[in-house]
């Protein structure tokens, strides 16, 4: 796969594979490959091998400053990261496996990655939605998983340290509830037109729609609709967690015949679980590389 790289690499600074230079990383022992799903290969390069490389980004805007961006508002302290966005392991006395800096590269190479809006409704089962409640949600729920996934490196980079795939279950039962104001009264509206300015048509606008002169709501007013818990937040736990694996079968792409000591296989995990897929399956939506040559088999390219 002719895939692009990081313009630093650090494998191009060890002159013997078989000895540690400056951190970096060695090759494992010859002989039989180990079998590993991507998810187990991402955990042990993550958890127990990334770590190792105690260099720290230099200031500037990269994988780790944006991870402890997020560390220092959480805890009021800057968190130094590594290349790969592990915190580094100081007591370690030997450097990361090469198998696992492949790994850290590969995952570092999604970053040309895009999140594509999916064209499938992923709450077909949720049940008492209305079609214009259903497309909203779905709209709304892709923006907001957008801004959660971020830089798609970033998002296998946490799934890696924390374990797991992002949850997708369902939130519970749907309820149809209305727009209430302070001291837990009714909101109006209502839709009127407007002049947009010279020469341009009128607009329609929402403005109050309660008459507090006649203390009633002005007629044809009408009540926003709210759902609790929002259907949105379900549609963005879904899309990430289909990012999450569609990434994985990307990794697999790239990382197949590229480690000396590690056979990846595909992940056991499906696209679909909700609607009860219990093996992964033709894939539908969401990620497209930003050149067609790097698409995999079965996405489509934006």
């Amino acid at each position: 796969m002719n895939n692009p790289k990081p313009s630093h690499n650090p494998l191009s600074t060890i002159a013997n594979p078989r000895k540690p230079v400056d951190g970096m990383a060695v090759a494992g022992k010859a002989g039989r490959k180990r079998l590993m799903t991507v998810e187990e290969a991402l955990r042990w390069a993550y958890v127990f091998e990334l770590p190792k490389l105690r260099q720290v980004m230099a200031a500037g805007p990269s994988m780790a400053t944006s991870s402890s961006d997020a560390s220092y508002y959480e805890l009021l302290t800057v968190i130094d990261r590594n290349r790969y966005g592990c915190v580094p392991d100081l007591s370690a006395s030997i450097a990361p496996h090469l198998d696992a800096v492949l790994i850290g590269e590969a995952v570092l190479g999604l970053k040309d990655v895009e999140t594509d809006e999916p064209g499938d409704d992923v709450i077909e089962d949720v049940a008492g939605l209305t079609d214009l409640e259903r497309e909203e949600c779905n709209a709304r729920g892709f923006v907001l998983a957008a801004d959660r996934i971020g830089d798609c490196a970033m998002l296998m980079m946490r799934r890696a340290i924390l374990g797991g795939a992002p949850t997708w279950a369902d939130h519970g039962p749907v309820v149809r509830g209305f727009e209430v104001g302070a001291r837990g009264r009714a909101v109006w509206r209502r839709t009127v037109m407007r002049s947009a300015g010279e020469n341009r048509p009128e607009i329609a606008i929402e403005i109050d729609g309660y008459d507090h002169t006649s203390h009633r709501p002005y007629p044809g007013a009408w009540r926003r609709a709210v759902l609790t818990p929002d259907p949105a937040l379900l549609v963005a736990d879904r899309i990430e967690y289909q990012a999450f694996v569609l990434m994985l079968g990307l990794l697999v792409e790239d990382l197949t015949g590229q480690l000396s000591t590690i056979d990846v296989t595909e992940t056991r995990l499906p696209l679909w679980p909700w609607e009860g897929q219990e093996a992964p399956r033709e894939r539908r939506v969401l990620l497209a590389r930003k050149s067609p040559s790097f698409a995999p088999k079965g996405h489509a390219v934006a």
